[in-house]
């Protein structure tokens, strides 16, 4: 558990609140009720307003912690939290963690909004009542079980799916040696397989399953298939293989790869991926709740989300070969933590 308390205290650090002349309040206090919110994924307004009442001054008001984190330049989110994550790179390294060629997921996570639209939101497919999202993408490594976040960025109404992309693998390059890539069928395009080629990485992705594509898989007679065609300008080539659904019922899954492997075993590597879903799942277990429409609110959210499910992952690292800790015991953890350090300094001074 000392690497969570480690991280809890770096992101203080490395991620600096304004504070006012005149506070009230230190930073430490303030930190110490965003802990509470994402440990217990609470609103600002929750943790905030039940402590007052049983413990007047020993948190913040929700709107003065705002304030502070509207303050903040989003660059300097974004440096801090990714200095964050060059820590927990070093740690698992230090563990053998990421020796050798490390397998990768990229992938994109929306937040529902539910404001009105601004420069910073994107739109996509309607999900529990809106189609408004903060959206964000993040490289994970596909590796143990254990999904750590090596890079993310926020994904903006005018950012380039390819540009993007290119930016988390350069950051990818920074911490690992990529040995696989492994994208959803949102990244089949052929501008981000040129990308993918021109920098010699081995990837694999579902192909987007067109009318073109349903006429050759009608045509084939036999599974497993290969065959090169193009992605409008950009050659490709796709492996068709057949599989049994839940109902027992054959369907034909099409990769677009440049793996050099048996065709069957491309399920079986391709279904390492499915753990970022699993990965983004427990960062929001991790996330504290805001109504607030602030971007940078919403980044320092996200990122605080993904530093404290790296900090879970990291420990998962060290005790591997011993038991696994589950999500619910780190955010008790957390809580536990930060309650004790607030009570020993309550009351505040006359």
């Amino acid at each position: 558990m000392d690497q969570v308390t480690r991280s809890l205290k770096l992101i203080g650090e490395l991620v600096p609140l304004p504070i006012g002349k005149n506070k009230h309040y230190s930073q430490d206090q303030a930190y110490q009720l965003l802990f509470i919110m994402s440990a217990m994924h609470w609103f600002f307004e929750g943790p905030s307003n039940y402590f007052a009442s049983l413990f007047p001054g020993l948190l913040p008001q929700a709107d003065t912690v705002l304030l502070r984190l509207k303050k903040i330049p989003f660059e300097q989110v974004q440096q801090g939290f990714d200095s964050l994550i060059e820590h927990h790179v070093k740690l698992a390294r230090q563990l053998n963690f990421l020796s050798g060629k490390v397998w990768i997921a990229i992938d994109g996570h929306d937040r529902e909004f539910y404001g009105e639209p601004n420069s910073f939101t994107r739109g996509s497919k309607f999900k529990n009542g809106t189609s408004t999202f903060y959206s964000y993408m993040t490289a994970s490594v596909v590796k143990d079980a254990c999904r750590l976040v090596i890079a993310q960025l926020p994904y903006l109404p005018l950012d380039e799916p390819t540009q993007t992309t290119e930016k988390l693998l350069a950051v990818c390059s920074k911490h690992v040696h990529v040995g696989l890539l492994l994208l959803d069928r949102g990244f089949y395009s052929s501008t981000i397989v040129r990308m993918l080629k021109n920098k010699g990485l081995t990837y694999i992705m579902p192909a987007v399953k067109h009318k073109n594509i349903e006429k050759i898989i009608a045509g084939i007679r036999k599974f497993p298939c290969e065959m090169n065609l193009m992605l409008k300008d950009e050659p490709v080539r796709l492996v068709f293989v057949q599989v049994l659904d839940k109902e027992n019922k054959p369907k034909v899954l099409v990769f677009c790869t440049n793996l050099e492997i048996i065709p069957e075993k491309l399920t079986v590597y391709y279904a390492s991926r499915w753990g970022i879903e699993t990965g983004y799942r427990c960062i929001e277990d991790f996330a504290a709740k805001t109504c607030s429409t602030h971007p940078t609110v919403r980044l320092f959210l996200f990122y605080f989300a993904v530093a404290l499910f790296n900090a879970w992952v990291m420990v998962n690292i060290q005790t591997m070969e011993r038991e696994h800790v589950t999500v619910i015991f780190i955010r008790l953890h957390i809580l536990m933590n930060v309650l004790a350090t607030a009570m020993n300094a309550w009351p505040p001074p006359a």
